[in-house]
């Protein structure tokens, strides 16, 4: 009897370790995120960071993306900057749930002006269930966060913080999230070239979401983020997963114009993937887990 309860207490301490594994959500790379997802080929179109300030920053680039789930959250971490001039960055989720959009609609509040992204399409395969939105500046630096779930069209502001705490406060519903950035990145790449320490980048902008809140059920995940301009309406060449090598801002039309909205922009005219995957583990690896410590006792008897 005593074995046994020895066994279960290391198959539960097990699974609380496993299940503690989570990110701050604080706009710095945590152990928890593994290896990058996607690394950055493009020098930046929307200007180098040269400002070390946590608080703030005077260009715009997305040097790696991380993503991990953990505690039935998703958690997806961009090392880079955004700029505080209230330009966008636009994370798009594939959660896998019916309903995902391949092609961007409308949402009926028009959200932060998500409407200018109409027409939008997606790499084949990657259908948008899922939108969040950070932009940010002002004196004292004020971040802000907007969502929506394009399954159903529900979309919310989902609140505000200051750079380094994710926690949002007064948003007017909608699913949990957390958000936030450290804006204090000074290298990976530049405003002329993409150089080999991107992946070097430990602070950026980071986010979390319940998995209950995308519509998750299965599968992994795939995510598509990108800078765009203060309207929602000029995408820049900062994507994850990245464009190739050499592209420029994509603006409205795909080929730096800008159109006033997003209709003109196709992934699929680009070569590669323009979005990265997260891996979620099984229900099996965690009993593996499980089935390892008590394994590991066994041999020690």
């Amino acid at each position: 009897m005593r074995n046994l309860k020895l066994i279960a207490a290391a198959v539960a301490a097990t699974l609380s370790a496993a299940a503690s594994a989570a990110p701050a959500v604080n706009g710095a790379y945590d152990v928890d995120y593994g290896s990058a997802s996607a690394v950055q080929q493009n020098a930046t179109g929307f200007g180098d960071n040269n400002d070390p300030s946590p608080l703030t920053a005077n260009g715009s680039e997305l040097d790696a993306a991380y993503g991990t789930v953990s505690g039935g959250r998703l958690y997806i971490f961009l090392a880079g900057n955004l700029e505080s001039n209230f330009n966008k960055l636009d994370v798009f989720i594939a959660s896998g749930a019916a309903g995902g959009q391949n092609q961007l609609g409308t949402i009926p509040n028009n959200q932060g002006g998500f409407n200018n992204m109409a027409g939008l399409t997606f790499d084949t395969g990657f259908n948008a269930t899922n939108w969040i939105s950070m932009t940010g500046g002002g004196g004292p630096t004020q971040i802000f966060v907007d969502s929506a779930n394009l399954t159903t069209g529900a979309a919310n502001f989902s609140g505000q913080t200051v750079p380094g705490v994710g926690v949002l406060t007064g948003g007017n519903g909608g699913p949990t999230i957390e958000a936030t950035w450290n804006d204090s990145n000074i290298t990976g790449v530049t405003s002329s070239t993409a150089p080999n320490d991107a992946a070097a980048v430990l602070t950026g902008m980071e986010f979390s979401i319940a998995l209950s809140d995308i519509g998750y059920t299965s599968g992994n995940i795939l995510v598509s983020a990108f800078i765009n301009g203060q309207n929602h309406d000029y995408a820049s060449n900062q994507w994850l997963g990245a464009l190739p090598a050499g592209t420029g801002n994509l603006g409205g039309n795909g080929a730096g114009v800008f159109t006033g909205n997003l209709a003109g922009v196709n992934l699929n005219n680009f070569a590669g993937d323009q979005f990265f995957v997260v891996a979620v583990p099984e229900p099996a690896s965690i009993g593996m887990l499980g089935l390892c410590a008590v394994l590991g006792l066994r041999r020690k008897r």
